[in-house]
C-alpha cells in the first residue's frame, strides 16, 4: 500500500485540541471548561450543577455510557469537556476488570498487562472523539507532592496513564487562585506542570459574567498560532527550494556573484556554503580573498 508522504511545502493545519486543565476542587475548572465552544461536559464525578454558567451536560456512571459515542450524538457540540478524568478512568478500569479480571490484582490494583491495555483503549477512545472534529478538554483534581520544604503540583491520576494524558495533551493550564481572583498558567514552572504551545503568560480568568468565552478565545488563539507557525514554515522552505532553484540555474561567473546578493541565500550559511558548492561543479571557483567567482579559462576565451 502507497504510503501518502506531506511534503515540505504542504501546509499541516490543526483543527482539533486536547486541552487539560488542573487544579484544587472549587478553583473553577468546570466553570472555566463550559466557556468553551459550544460544550458538552461528559459528567463523570455527578457535579455539573455547581458550575457557573452551566451548559449541556451528560451524567455517566459507567463507561458503557460514553464507550460507543457516535459523531451523530455530538453533532450540535464543538467541544467535549470530560469532568475529570480521573474519574474517566475510574471507570474505563472497572469496564476492564469486567470484561478480563486477569488485569486487575485482589487489591483492585491493575496488573502491568492491565495498565497497557488501559492506556490502549483511553487513547483509542481519545482519538475516536478527535475524529469527529470535536475539540476536547480534560479536567483533573491537582495532587501536591512534598519534597522537604518544596511541592510540586501534578494531576491527581494515579498510574502510569498520567503520562498518556500529558503527551497527548496540546495545552496544560493549572487553575488556581491568586488572592480573591481565579488565574491560570499554561508554563511549567518549578512548583507546577505545565504545557504552552501557544505561548500563553498567566493570566487572571474573567468573572463568567463578563466573558462567556474565554476558554474558546484560548482555543482559537492557540490554533491560529500553531497554523502561523506552519506557515511561516512553509513559507522558509519555498525561498529555500526557489534560492536551489536559482543557483542551479546559473551558467556563468558573473550570475553566481549576482545571486550571492539574493536575500535568502546571504541569510542563509547553508545556501551560501551549497552555492560554492554548485559552482564547483560548473567549473566556477570562489575567490576567498576578493570573494567573488571567478570565470573558467573556457568563459574566459570564449568572451574574448
Amino acid at each position: 500500500m502507497a504510503i501518502k508522504i506531506t511534503r515540505a511545502t504542504d501546509s499541516i493545519v490543526t483543527k482539533n485540541l486536547i486541552i487539560v486543565l488542573f487544579g484544587q476542587p472549587g478553583s473553577g475548572k468546570s466553570s472555566l471548561a463550559f466557556s468553551a465552544d459550544k460544550p458538552l461536559l461528559l459528567d463523570f464525578d455527578l457535579g455539573a450543577q455547581r458550575a457557573i454558567g452551566r451548559k449541556d451536560s451528560v451524567q455517566i456512571f459507567a463507561w458503557e455510557d460514553v464507550a460507543n459515542l457516535t459523531a451523530d450524538d455530538l453533532v450540535d457540540y464543538n467541544t467535549i469537556v470530560v469532568d475529570t478524568i480521573g474519574r474517566l478512568l475510574e471507570c474505563l478500569i472497572q469496564d476492564l476488570a469486567k470484561r478480563d479480571p486477569k488485569l486487575v490484582r485482589k487489591s483492585g490494583e491493575l496488573t502491568l498487562q492491565g495498565y497497557g491495555a488501559l492506556a490502549v483503549a483511553y487513547k483509542s477512545w481519545v482519538n475516536k472523539i478527535k475524529s469527529f472534529g470535536k475539540d476536547l478538554v480534560l479536567i483533573s483534581h491537582d495532587k501536591e507532592d512534598k519534597n522537604g520544604d518544596s511541592s510540586y503540583v501534578r494531576l491527581d491520576i494515579a498510574g502510569s496513564t498520567k503520562q498518556e494524558v500529558l503527551k497527548v495533551a496540546d495545552l496544560l493550564g493549572y487553575v488556581y487562585m491568586d488572592g480573591n481572583n481565579r488565574a491560570i498558567d499554561f508554563n511549567p514552572t518549578e512548583f507546577h506542570l505545565g504545557k504552552n504551545c501557544a505561548g500563553f503568560v498567566a493570566s487572571e480568568i474573567p468573572n463568567y459574567a463578563e466573558n462567556q468565552s474565554f476558554l474558546a478565545d484560548l482555543i482559537g488563539k492557540t490554533k491560529d498560532h500553531m497554523n502561523a507557525k506552519s506557515k511561516e514554515q512553509i513559507e522558509k522552505e519555498q525561498a529555500f527550494n526557489s534560492a536551489i532553484d536559482l543557483m542551479n540555474s546559473g551558467t556563468r561567473a558573473e550570475h553566481f556573484n549576482a545571486f550571492m546578493l539574493d536575500a535568502t541565500i546571504k541569510s542563509s550559511a547553508p545556501l551560501k556554503k551549497q552555492l560554492v558548492a554548485v559552482a564547483k561543479a560548473k567549473g566556477i571557483e570562489f575567490d576567498k580573498e576578493t570573494k567573488q567567482f571567478i570565470a573558467p579559462e573556457s568563459q574566459e576565451n570564449v568572451e574574448a
